[in-house]
């Protein structure tokens, strides 16, 4: 948590991203999520609610269109600039997006700002057989 806000830090094929750590859809856990690398877009996480690829450097929401291209939505999660300095992991957050700041809003903000739910638990009410 920074400033208020809820991140997840990820290191994936030598890299580290920051993004915010609750999917902009519907408030899903990704701390514990799982990484594609998407041609076009690179490293995306998963949202294991209901698989959305979103880019780890930009943010964007990824979907493939009719012929199988991957397509964005638009930046719909927030990402953070990070610094490795003496082996330390540095995040700075996107100027005006601590709380109360003066930021664009985008979705991610919905939940930015409350614990992200467990990464055990399911969106879905009344499916399965409960055991």
């Amino acid at each position: 948590q920074l400033k208020g806000r809820y991140l997840a830090i990820v290191e994936h094929n030598g890299s580290v991203h920051a993004i915010d750590a609750t999917c902009y859809h519907m408030g899903g856990p990704l701390l514990h999520a799982d990484i594609e690398d998407v041609p076009g877009y690179g490293s995306c996480i998963v949202c294991p609610w209901h698989r959305y690829q979103i880019s780890l450097s930009t943010g964007d929401s990824l979907y493939q269109n009719l012929s199988g291209k991957h397509c964005s939505k638009g930046v719909k999660q927030r990402v953070h600039k990070v610094a490795i300095r003496d082996g330390k992991v540095f995040v700075e957050l996107e100027e005006g997006s601590e709380a109360g700041g003066n930021a664009a809003k985008i979705e991610s903000d919905t939940y930015a700002f409350k614990p992200p739910p467990p990464s055990g638990s399911c969106s879905m009410s009344g499916s399965g057989s409960g055991g």
